[in-house]
């Protein structure tokens, strides 16, 4: 029976500088990482359990994705300005995009096919706790950050997707 806290330590948030996947340091969390897996599924209905209104004859499964949520009062300002003009705008080339921040994608812009994602890696004390996601998108609330006389907060939200077939791994280099 396991009865022993789990403690991973403080975790230090490493991401890619562009295409040659190079990791350089975000920064430090505030209070750690907060790793969220959702699994895509459909119920699917038959006549004989009551159609649509009825307990499904199977569940199918489309994969999943994660949601990773990142709070630090220790950052690097230029890489965090990188993610926040990676939101704004993207590179055919890979990596992160050379639009001003503040800038806006044209509509309809492609994000995976246009390589502009980024490799996260969550690193803690305990490096047997790291992990790697492939391919990290800043889609929903993206970032936010706060200013004031007090000490600022840059919080990331990002969502992470399958690249060819793999979302995370326990890779640290």
């Amino acid at each position: 029976m396991a009865q022993i806290p789990q403690v991973s330590g403080p975790a230090e948030i490493l991401i890619n500088t562009g295409a040659a996947g190079a990791l350089a340091s975000l920064g430090w969390t505030a209070e750690g990482v907060d790793i969220t897996a959702e699994a895509l599924r459909l119920d699917v209905p038959g006549d004989q359990n009551g159609g649509s209104d009825g307990v499904p004859i199977e569940i199918q499964d489309f994969g999943a994705m994660f949601r990773v949520r990142m709070e630090l009062t220790k950052w690097e300002k230029t890489v965090g300005d990188k993610l926040k003009a990676l939101f704004n705008g993207v590179t055919g080339s890979g990596g992160y995009s050379t639009t001003a921040l503040g800038a806006v994608n044209t509509p309809g812009t492609l994000m995976v096919s246009n390589a502009a994602y980024f490799r996260l890696l969550i690193k803690p004390t305990d490096t047997a706790e790291a992990v790697n996601f492939k391919c990290a998108i800043l889609k929903d609330s993206p970032w936010e950050i706060n200013l004031s006389s007090k000490y600022s907060r840059f919080a990331l939200t990002a969502t992470c997707y399958p690249l060819n077939g793999v979302i995370w791994d326990r890779s640290t280099t």
